[in-house]
C-alpha cells in the first residue's frame, strides 16, 4: 500500500523434517512499476519458521520466490510470510567479554555480531569455554523476540538471553544448542540493554548473530 522500510522476515512452510520442500528461495523488492525486482535475502530450507535479517531496504512490494523445490504430494504451501521493520538491534554497538587478539578487527570483530550477515563472526580468546556479548539498543526499547547463530561451528552448550532491568540482570530465555538459527520468543522486556551470556561450550564460542525483535522495530 505505500514505501515502508523492512529488514527481516519470517517464512514458514506446512511440512516439517525431513520433508522440507523448498530447497532456495530469494526475498525481492521493488517500490512501484516498472522497477524491476531487487534480491534482499535468500537462503535454502524454510522448514516450520525461518527468520531472515538483512540490511534494511525501503520498498512498497516485497516478493517469495521459490528458485527450487521438491514438492511432497505435488504440493508446496507456505503457511506465513511476515515482513518485519529491521531489528531494534541491526547495526547497534557490541560489547564483548573478550577479542581474539589480531583478529578483532579483521575476521572476527564484535561488531559483526549485529551486521545482520550470518557469514561474519565473532570469537573472544582462543582459550575461552564461555563468554557474553552486551547489545546496547541506546535508548528502551520494548523486545519480545531474539534471533540467535552460532553457525558454522555450533559449539554452545549452555546459554542466558537476559535483559538489564533496574540495574540488575533477568533472564528471559535459555537454552543449550544455538546452531544455525534459534529464534526464541517470549513475554515483552522493556530495556536498553540486552546480554547473550554463553556459559558453557565445547570449544572457543563463537557468535554470528544476535538480534532483537519487537512489533515496532526500527533501525
Amino acid at each position: 500500500g505505500r514505501e515502508e522500510k523492512f529488514g527481516a522476515v519470517e517464512i514458514r512452510e506446512r511440512f516439517s523434517f525431513p520433508c522440507y520442500p523448498i530447497k532456495r528461495f530469494a526475498i525481492e523488492y521493488k517500490c512501484g512499476e516498472p522497477e524491476t525486482w531487487k534480491v534482499a535475502a535468500d537462503g535454502a530450507t524454510i522448514g516450520i519458521k525461518r527468520t531472515l535479517v538483512f540490511p534494511p531496504v525501503t520498498a512498497r512490494y516485497v516478493r517469495l520466490t521459490i528458485l527450487n523445490a521438491e514438492p511432497v504430494n505435488n504440493l508446496l504451501v507456505v503457511e506465513d510470510f511476515r515482513v518485519w521493520p529491521p531489528p531494534f538491534s541491526l547495526g547497534k554497538p557490541a560489547e564483548v567479554s573478550s577479542i581474539w587478539p589480531g583478529r578483532d578487527e579483521t575476521d572476527l570483530k564484535p561488531a559483526h555480531i549485529t551486521d545482520g550477515d550470518t557469514a561474519t563472526i565473532w570469537a573472544p580468546e582462543i582459550t575461552a569455554r564461555n563468554g557474553w556479548v552486551i547489545i546496547d539498543l541506546q535508548k528502551e526499547c520494548a523486545v519480545t523476540e531474539a534471533l540467535l547463530s552460532d553457525a558454522p561451528y555450533g559449539r554452545t552448550r549452555e546459554f542466558d538471553l537476559e535483559a538489564e532491568v533496574d540495574g540488575r540482570w533477568k533472564k528471559i530465555a535459555s537454552g543449550t544448542a544455538i546452531g544455525p538459527e534459534l529464534h526464541l520468543t517470549f513475554s515483552s522486556v522493556t530495556a536498553r540493554r540486552f546480554r547473550l551470556n554463553i556459559r558453557n561450550a565445547t570449544d572457543t564460542p563463537v557468535v554470528n548473530e544476535f538480534q532483537l525483535l519487537g512489533k515496532d522495530s526500527s533501525p
